[in-house]
């Protein structure tokens, strides 16, 4: 997941801000005092892409989109703004992670995972030849996996295309994750919408400025033409007329120039991809569960890691940290979102067969996996009262609504099972709050080398240090200014500079003021869905600053 992109002396800006172009979930503080430089990776619409290293958790890098305040109109912020608010909203191990957004007076920096390995158009034209229909299998099925989960939010990407599908490493394994957010749209804000995206890959619909979220699927239609036929589905000279052959011309599937031993199943899912009508087009989850991928089926039984990790003390361990307090829950989801992707790719794994299982959704309910420890004698019955997903309020429901046969739906007069409606109160265990299950051991166990060092980093990351901080800041800055008129070589200075600013943080005690305190909360508490009263009543508990040792009280 890399790390939680902030500053331990941050000065957290409220979303509902009272400057038009304030970003949300942004933050303000010095980027290149925390970040540092490495090389620009691409040039964006609205600015540069650079690759930055931390400097603080080092080993950790970010891409980070760099845009100039200057110049920017309204309309170009409010995409800006669209975009941070949709990837804020998504957690799933095939989609790109958002970390935060800072910005200066100059600048906004929007921090991204880095993702060192090719994409999918790269790929096509350097590997065409040595991509089987196992790799291509593997590589739709992580797709729609994540158009399934952003689709179930009414999001729409609008801008599927080979090279905006990345291979999270550069080490021969199809590892994928969806990149470029820019022109998405959520269909719940309704509004008028203009033809978006690459032509190549534009829905008939989409060109008629109808918005879908079947318009992703036809884009991923086009992808799976080009590889089992080494072409694109219309190959025109002009843009009128590969606009008027995407509306009008009958596909050709010519058996004479399709892939050697290309199975009847992935024509077929194609044919349904590129179908001209929408309506009949098929879903992210329909395709999802295609004969095409049957040969993907896992069941979760014969899961080697599954059975490896969870074992009887780690769901112990989970049972106790479901009964502890939010600020545990919360220090070890953000202990989660500092793992790297190596550390964390056993458990990326489980996650996608356990997904894959259930529904192939990127989130998984937890009353199936509760099921799934049930089977092996892990949890019993009784223990749902302790081993609940979610807050007590809605455990009192649950347990009234499995007194219940059947839930006529006031909205639809539709009936819903009592499966459904119980995996509404359920909710859903995304991404990072199941890497938190994963890591639960180590956190309470102090198992790893950097246990120490990433709660002192999370501790630091709530801590409200806005005076700590401009005393540290004016020290570094007035020592550089002494240094440069001694120091010529450029990396000797940064390294003097590393070391003083390292002194000047050891020196000083740090604190989370409550305050503070209360904004992340409320930002990293949301998937464990706390209604507003519990964490008011936490809070009105403890004392109005926090420190270290208080804090490593709290949640052990």
């Amino acid at each position: 997941m890399g790390s939680i992109c902030t500053k331990e002396n941050t000065k957290v800006i409220e979303r509902k801000s009272t400057t038009a172009n304030k970003l949300p979930f942004s933050f303000e503080f010095n980027i290149h005092r925390r970040y540092h430089f490495q090389r620009v990776i691409n040039h964006g619409a609205f600015g540069q892409v650079k690759l930055y290293s931390d400097r603080i958790f080092s080993g950790t890098e970010y891409a980070i989109k760099c845009m100039t305040k200057m110049g920017l109109k309204p309309n170009k912020i409010s995409r800006i703004k669209n975009e941070i608010e949709i990837l804020s909203q998504l957690d799933h191990p095939n989609i790109v992670t958002y970390f935060c957004t800072v910005e200066d007076n100059k600048n906004y920096y929007i921090l991204m995972e880095y993702l060192s390995g090719k994409d999918l158009d790269k790929i096509f034209r350097e590997d065409y030849n040595k991509i089987t229909f196992n790799d291509i299998r593997f590589i739709l099925y992580q797709v729609f996996s994540a158009l399934n989960y952003i689709h179930s939010k009414d999001i729409v990407h609008r801008d599927i295309k080979p090279a905006n599908i990345i291979c999270a490493k550069n080490n021969g394994k199809f590892d994928l994750k969806l990149i470029d957010f820019g022109l998405s749209v959520n269909l719940e804000k309704r509004g008028k919408y203009s033809v978006a995206g690459s032509l190549a890959y534009l829905s008939p619909e989409g060109l008629k400025e109808i918005v879908h979220v079947k318009n992703d699927m036809w884009a991923c239609g086009v992808i799976f033409y080009w590889f089992i036929y080494g072409k694109m589905p219309f190959e025109k000279k002009s843009k009128s007329e590969l606009i008027d052959a995407i509306l009008k011309e009958e596909i050709e599937y010519d058996e004479n120039i399709m892939r050697a031993h290309t199975p009847k199943e992935a024509v077929d899912l194609c044919q349904k991809l590129l179908n001209r009508d929408f309506d009949e087009r098929i879903s992210a989850i329909d395709a999802l569960k295609h004969p095409f991928f049957k040969k993907l089926t896992v069941s979760i039984d014969d899961n080697r890691l599954f059975n490896e990790y969870f074992t009887k003390e780690r769901v112990d361990y989970i049972r106790l940290y479901n009964l502890g307090n939010i600020i545990k829950k919360v220090a070890v989801y953000m202990y989660a979102m500092l793992s790297s992707y190596d550390e964390e790719e056993n458990f990326r794994q489980m996650f996608l067969t356990l997904d894959k299982t259930m529904n192939g959704g990127g989130t998984i309910n937890p009353r199936d996996l509760f099921e799934e420890f049930k089977k092996r004698n892990l949890v019993t019955n009784d223990d749902v009262k302790t081993f609940s997903f979610i807050d007590p309020v809605k455990t009192r429901r649950v347990k009234k609504i499995l007194t219940m046969n059947t839930y006529s739906s006031t909205k639809d007069g539709k009936t819903i099972s009592k499966k459904e409606l119980i995996a509404k109160d359920w909710g859903s265990i995304n991404f990072t709050v199941f890497l938190s299950f994963c890591y639960i051991d180590e956190f309470l166990n102090d198992k790893k080398d950097c246990y120490k060092p990433r709660m002192k980093y999370i501790f630091q990351l709530m801590s409200n240090g806005e005076d700590i901080t401009k005393k540290i800041e004016e020290e570094i800055s007035k020592f550089e200014e002494e240094e440069k008129k001694k120091t010529k070589d450029p990396e000797e200075l940064k390294a003097k500079v590393k070391q003083k600013e390292n002194e000047l943080i050891s020196a000083n005690e740090w604190y989370i003021n409550r305050r503070t305190f209360k904004r992340f909360i409320y930002k990293y508490a949301l998937p464990f869905q706390y209604e507003k009263d519990v964490i008011e009543t936490f809070f009105n508990e403890h004392p109005e600053n926090i420190k270290m040792q208080e804090f490593e009280e709290l949640i052990k």
